[in-house]
């Protein structure tokens, strides 16, 4: 991913009141085909126990031992209360953590940003390629009272018009095969 695309990326999460960041672990042998369903199906299962929307962004990493697939997260409109879904995902998937999310965390990847989107460029740092995916559900509701009369949010799965489009591995795969 060019770094033009990452800064937009973080400039536009950046309009969310995302107050949690976390990682989601995965145990060897999930594809993330599964991976990404697992994911997508944690945090439906959150909103609907809590009864109203939760805003969250979710970005796969491979990890530097053992190529461990993980994901960094970031997530608004549920606060702590989210300890209480971490054995569900323990249970079906491997290990979570989330704590309160710092937006001024140092270690962004995209240089020149205010220092209230260093956080975002953190969390948003294993998207280096073409070939990556972010699983996304955000709400008009957890914008920024600053973003609010501009922001046209939408459901982002599996691709992204909003920022040229990007296929994953197994999209490009699932294509060759047809």
């Amino acid at each position: 991913m060019r770094e033009a695309q990452k800064r937009e990326y973080v400039v536009w999460l950046g309009s969310y009141r995302l107050g949690l960041v976390g990682v989601l672990t995965l145990r060897p042998g999930i594809r993330m085909r599964t991976a990404r369903r697992l994911v997508n199906s944690w945090f439906s299962e959150i909103a609907e126990s809590e009864g109203h929307p939760i805003s969250w962004v979710a970005i796969p990493e491979l990890g530097d031992e053992n190529d461990t697939l993980h994901y960094h997260c970031l997530v608004a409109g549920i606060a702590s209360r989210i300890e209480r879904y971490i054995p569900l995902w323990e249970a079906r998937a491997g290990f979570a953590k989330f704590s309160k999310f710092n937006r001024r965390h140092r270690g962004g990847f995209c240089p020149g940003l205010p220092q209230q989107l260093q956080g975002i460029s953190y969390a948003l740092k294993s998207l280096n390629s073409d070939d990556y995916q972010i699983e996304l559900q955000l709400h008009d509701q957890h914008l920024l009272p600053s973003a609010r009369s501009t922001a046209t949010v939408k459901k982002h799965s599996q691709t992204s018009k909003m920022h040229g489009g990007y296929r994953n591995r197994d999209a490009v795969a699932n294509d060759r095969k047809q």
